[in-house]
Order: structure tokens, then C-alpha cells, then sequence
């Protein structure tokens, strides 16, 4: 055992005597002066330090240290409380994540993509609401409750939400710049988790900013990642990436297969891949992440029918035979930039309906197929497991979608 040098020094006898002496001096003081009865050693040198009224003097100690007692429990309360809280909360968080998804709000489901939504929402017996603006004129599927409501006001958007438990955000792109009110409307209601305004290309990849033709989506994600940040946990999301729909713009003659021209357009190379879904596929993936919420729980989530080439899609087509097919070479080099010019043309003259410009689909076509996959459109590897539908499914579906009648 170490001894302190001054023990050594004061010897045990004398070290006791300090001992015993340091242990009565409190009790002392207190019998000759009966106001520091409650103090502490800091409070009674302080009061014999200070001079000047006795009495006066240990009372405004006294209230110095009923007060400071007095806020050493106010904190401990406030912390047993704070406590309390936090556990109430998890428990309401918990009670909410096990319930199963039921109530569904759609917006924008008279659209392209609300009309393969809808019918795989009520095939899986979930209760779908349609949240439509004033001024549709679009039906509905039976068994869809209509409620109409201003985008731009929270309020309104407040009371049509309430009872929901999910939203799918189903709008054209435009209409992404009333995310905000929609974030904040479903918060206020109790909505518990959100599909958002994507179900197409890559947003999700480093580079999506610079194609351009996803800023409104990347503007809502923005907005999106606060207010779910902002909500402790009580709202979470999804993101469907499923890239272009071959069979919707084989049928409307946007994709590079051509069928009323008989053509097929061949890109730089033809050996660029890229991911693609049938566009019912958006329907099945919705389906799944809301009967699994948990699953897909705050981040993307890929899936796709096929990931092919053109060459692939060349070959495919020779494969059936048909007859006054041709291929069409475009060459990328400068491709990008003519489409940026195309872009930067609109802009100044104002252009309001990007979707359907040029400039639109140049751009689009540049992320799809840029030689090096710099945006992302080939995620073949971040599909979700067992989508990939195979090469004869495929085939099938181009013999369907390109023979006449």
C-alpha cells in the first residue's frame, strides 16, 4: 500500500487527530450558529467570509440553496418526464409500423401510370382514394373514392388525407413542385409512409442532376429527405425506379423500335445496356412495397423485366421472321451536346410542357444510352431479387406489341 507523504510526515497520531477534528468542525459550527444548518462546507466558508448582518447573510444563502435544491429536482422530473415521452413515442411508432398498410391515397391516378396503379392496388384488397384536382374530368375505376382537393392548399389537403395510410405519388413530373404541401398535409394527418413521384430512370444515381430532365423529381426528393427528417420517424418512404416502359412507348412510337415505320434505332454502339419494365410492372412492384413497407423502408428500391442492349433487341426482332425490318444508325458522338442546345433553346423561349419537347426526349435518350452507363439507367445489379422476367418473356412481348393486326 502507498502512503501520502504528508501521513508520513504528521505520523498516524497526528493524522487522526486532523481527522476527528475536520468531522466535528461542521457539527459545531451548526450548534453555535443554527442557520447553516442546511449548508455546505462552501456555503458556511462563504458566510464567514462575507462579514457584514449574520442573520441576513445565512438567509439569502438559505435561498440560494432551496433554490438551487429546488432545481436539482425540477431536473430530475424533467428528465423521468423527457423519458416517459420518448417511450410513449417509440410505443405509438412501433403500434404504427405493425399495422398493416390498408388506407391508400393516389395522386395523379388519371394518368399513364395511375392506370396500372390502381387496378394492382384493388386486386390486392387495398381501399384506394383518388386525390384529384379541381377541373378532372377523367372516371375512375369502381370501387376508387374521389375526393377533390387544391394542391396548393395544406389544409384542405390535410382533411382529405386523414385515415390514410400511405400515399402514392402517381403525378407528372410537374406537378412535383407541390411536394412540400403534400409532405406537409400528410405529416398533419397521420400518414405514415410515402411512394414517391418517380416509378422511371435513375434519380437516384450520383450523376441524375445533369440529365437535366429529372430536376423536378431531385427538387422533391430534396424536400422530401426534411420533412422526413423533421417527423422523428413517424413518415418514411419509397422510391419505385423501374426505368422506361418498352411495351407504353413501343405502342406510342417513342422507343427505338418503331413498329408502324418497321425500324429499329441503333445509338452509338447498340451495345449499351439498360434497364426496362412492362409498364403493368410499376402496378406489381407498388403492391409489393406496401404490403412490405419495412422492406423498402427509406430508400429506393429497383426493379425491371429486362436489362438489354439494342443489338439484343435487333437480334430478338430478326428472330421473328418479320418481314421489311431495317436498322437506323445514329451516331452518339455530339449527340449529348445538340440535345443540351435543344434544352437551353426551350428555356429561353419559355417552354412549359418539357414532357413532350424534343429537347425532353433527346435528353431522355442520352441517360438511357450513354455509352459508359454515366447515369445509371443499367441497374441490373440493384433489382430487387427475382423480377428479371427472361429473354423469352421478352421475346413474346415484342411479337405481341409489333405485329399488325
Amino acid at each position: 500500500m502507498i502512503t501520502p507523504v504528508i501521513i508520513n510526515r504528521l505520523q498516524w497520531k497526528a493524522y487522526l487527530i486532523f481527522v476527528v477534528t475536520k468531522l466535528l468542525f461542521v457539527p459545531i459550527i451548526c450548534f453555535f450558529f443554527p442557520e447553516t444548518s442546511n449548508f455546505r462546507l462552501e456555503n458556511i466558508d462563504e458566510f464567514f467570509a462575507s462579514g457584514g448582518n449574520p442573520a441576513k447573510i445565512a438567509k439569502e444563502i438559505s435561498k440560494a440553496v432551496e433554490a438551487e435544491n429546488d432545481s436539482e429536482k425540477l431536473s430530475s422530473v424533467s428528465e423521468k418526464e423527457k423519458v416517459e415521452v420518448e417511450h410513449s413515442d417509440l410505443d405509438i411508432y412501433l403500434t404504427n409500423m405493425m399495422k398493416p398498410i390498408k388506407n391508400i391515397a393516389v395522386f395523379g391516378a388519371n394518368g399513364a401510370l395511375g392506370e396500372v396503379l390502381i387496378p394492382a392496388l384493388l386486386q390486392a384488397d387495398f381501399d384506394v382514394g383518388c386525390i384529384t384536382r379541381f377541373g378532372s374530368q377523367k372516371s375512375l375505376p369502381a370501387g376508387v373514392h374521389a375526393r377533390l382537393s387544391d394542391y396548393s392548399n395544406v389544409e384542405a389537403l390535410t382533411k382529405v388525407l386523414e385515415g390514410k395510410d400511405a400515399i402514392v405519388e402517381a403525378f407528372n413530373p410537374a406537378a412535383a413542385s407541390y411536394q412540400t404541401n403534400i409532405l406537409q398535409a400528410a405529416l398533419a394527418a397521420g400518414v405514415r409512409h410515402i411512394v414517391t413521384p418517380d416509378f422511371s430512370g435513375n434519380t437516384f444515381h450520383p450523376n441524375a442532376k445533369e440529365t437535366l430532365i429529372f430536376d423536378p423529381k431531385l427538387t422533391a426528393q430534396r424536400e422530401l429527405e426534411r420533412i422526413v427528417a423533421e417527423s422523428n420517424g413517424l413518415l418514411s418512404w419509397t422510391a419505385i425506379i423501374t426505368g422506361p416502359w418498352y411495351d407504353w412507348t413501343i405502342e406510342r412510337g417513342i422507343f427505338w423500335i418503331n413498329k408502324e415505320g418497321r425500324t429499329i434505332t441503333r445509338y452509338g454502339s447498340g451495345d449499351q445496356r439498360c434497364s426496362i419494365s412492362r409498364r403493368a410492372l410499376n402496378g406489381e412492384a407498388l403492391v409489393a412495397v406496401l404490403t412490405n413497407p419495412e422492406k423498402y423502408r427509406n430508400r429506393a428500391a429497383y426493379f425491371a423485366s429486362h436489362t438489354v442492349s439494342t443489338n439484343q433487341l435487333i437480334a430478338l426482332i430478326d428472330d421473328l421472321g418479320l418481314e421489311g425490318w431495317k436498322t437506323v444508325d445514329v451516331p452518339f458522338d455530339g449527340f449529348t451536346e445538340k440535345a443540351r442546345a435543344l434544352w437551353r433553346e426551350d428555356t429561353e423561349r419559355d417552354v412549359e410542357d418539357r414532357l413532350n419537347s424534343r429537347a425532353y426526349a433527346a435528353l431522355s435518350t442520352v441517360a438511357l444510352l450513354d455509352e459508359d452507363n454515366y447515369y445509371g439507367s443499367n441497374f441490373e445489379n440493384q433489382v430487387e431479387p427475382g423480377w428479371d422476367e427472361g429473354e423469352t418473356a421478352l421475346k413474346e412481348n415484342l411479337k405481341r406489341l409489333v405485329i399488325h393486326d
